[in-house]
């Protein structure tokens, strides 16, 4: 993103290895490096906030967003800037048959039982199906535009990102599968869409309001 998107841009990403992707200061726990040696995988922070997610490929819904400079959906109130593009992932969700989610309109929410991982946690804007979180979001500004970062999971990976962050657990008053849902649970018995369908319900979404 050297260059100022001129317009809405929808990318949908492909992870080409397993990985595990941290927030742009968030410290890696030495599990974290274990496990990335054990099962020969890279580690890397990425550029915007947030908590550590493990991925590899064919797991992930991978949306990248760019909004260009004064664009309308982009809002000054870091807790609400999440909002259009939260609309967005709703609506394309709900296109492809999954109607029963809800938007985080309030603060972070942090998991007292895992507090770095990024799923386990329900930030401004991100989508759930009911206290279970489907959607993760992260953000960076910049001069020439705001770029948002969204992901969901076909399936949650519970034991490697337990195995990842196991240097951080203490007392633990919940469990991930509590925390933290799919797309192959929720389209359970339905055709689950692929990501590319969603990129582009995203897209459309994206392309009305404003």
């Amino acid at each position: 993103h050297k260059d100022p998107p001129v317009s809405r841009i929808v990318s949908v990403c492909r992870p080409n290895c397993a990985a595990m992707v941290f927030g742009s200061t968030q410290a890696i726990p030495t599990s974290a490096y274990n496990l990335a040696k054990e099962k020969n995988m890279e580690i890397f922070h990425r550029s915007s906030g947030g908590g550590g997610v493990y991925i590899f490929p064919g797991n992930v819904v991978w949306i990248d967003i760019g909004l260009p400079p004064h664009d309308v959906l982009i809002v000054d109130d870091l807790s609400k800037s999440f909002h259009f593009i939260a609309l967005a992932w709703q609506e394309a969700l709900a296109g492809c048959g999954l109607l029963d989610t809800t938007i985080n309109t309030g603060s972070l929410r942090k998991s007292k039982s895992f507090p770095n991982t990024c799923f386990a946690g329900f930030g401004p804007g991100e989508v759930a199906v009911g206290r279970r979180k489907l959607v993760g979001m992260s953000q960076r500004r910049r001069l020439h535009g705001a770029f948002f970062h969204t992901m969901a999971y076909f399936s949650f990976p519970g034991n490697e990102t337990l195995n990842a962050f196991e240097d951080e657990f203490h007392e633990r008053d919940t469990t991930l599968s509590e925390l933290v849902t799919d797309l192959d649970s929720e389209f359970s018995g339905r055709t689950v869409p692929t990501d590319f369908e969603l990129g582009n319900e995203i897209a459309i979404s994206l392309s009305k309001l404003g």
